[in-house]
């Protein structure tokens, strides 16, 4: 979901259940956000985007202005799982950049996954070095 679309939660309610009701009987439907200001917005607007059908939902724990010049909250999404009012897996991610990071990461906010981004752009073998830790 783009920050942009992030401010008007109806249209972005309309277009993931438009994607739902056309795509989730062959493949997952899932978005990514950000957090918004307020962790009851952002609650808010994952409960709403669960409403739709959504297989899962990624959660970026920085605002759009923030970047990546702020650390990233994992305490927010660990907040957000442990309301309980989340039915679908969580990933999440920001500032992950070891298969430590990773692990420490889904211990602490009880996650299902993660995503990469600058951490997969900044060592591509992190997956490999992930996988050889679960196989031990």
């Amino acid at each position: 979901m783009g920050s942009a679309l992030m401010r008007d939660l109806e249209n972005a309610k309309k277009i993931m259940k438009a994607l739902v009701d056309k795509f989730s009987h062959r493949m997952s439907v899932s978005c990514k956000i950000r957090v918004l200001r307020t962790y009851e917005d952002t609650l808010t607007y994952i409960l709403a985007m669960q409403e739709t059908g959504i297989h899962w939902i990624s959660i970026h724990p920085r605002t759009a202005a923030e970047e990546s010049k702020v650390p990233a909250r994992w305490y927010t999404v660990k907040r957000l799982i442990d309301s309980g009012l989340i039915k679908i897996p969580v990933l999440g991610s920001g500032d992950l950049f070891s298969p430590l990071c990773i692990h420490k990461y889904l211990s602490f906010t009880g996650a299902s996954g993660c995503i990469l981004a600058r951490g997969a752009i900044h060592n591509p073998h992190i997956f490999k070095l992930k996988a050889r830790l679960l196989d031990r």
